[in-house]
């Protein structure tokens, strides 16, 4: 079952009565809408290692603040974010609510109290979509 679901997605072949809400949301291609990154960045940016990434949005956002991120608790907020990353990876590549918390390895129920913690539907405009 869980191996279908990946076939599914690398062959992008999926009967019409398989698609979800989910299947149109795609973290690029919300960048993309906002005006946040181009296909030049996205390039530059897979030449760069997930550490190198992380490094470097740290050392331009204290370059903000003239390097005083002091009180911000990076250390413990780690967790937090990068969670949120990969939830919204997950959204991004998988069909659907139970694909993606097959994915994380969490069950329906934590992911649907994830998602909601997270607020995703305001992030990727969902109910925005939904109405066009």
């Amino acid at each position: 079952m869980y191996l279908m679901v990946w076939l599914r997605r690398l062959n992008k072949e999926m009967p019409n009565n398989m698609k979800s809400e989910m299947d149109s949301l795609s973290l690029l291609k919300h960048l993309r809408e906002c005006g946040k990154i181009t296909p030049e960045f996205e390039v530059m940016l897979s030449g760069l290692t997930l550490e190198e990434l992380i490094a470097l949005k740290l050392e331009t956002a204290s370059k903000l603040v003239k390097g005083k991120l002091y009180g911000i608790p990076i250390w413990k907020s780690i967790d937090v974010i990068i969670k949120d990353a990969i939830l919204k990876f997950a959204i991004s590549v998988c069909h659907s609510k139970v694909d993606a918390s097959r994915f994380l390895g969490i069950s329906k129920v934590d992911f649907e109290k994830t998602y909601k913690r997270y607020n995703l539907n305001s992030y990727f405009n969902f109910k925005n979509k939904k109405e066009k």
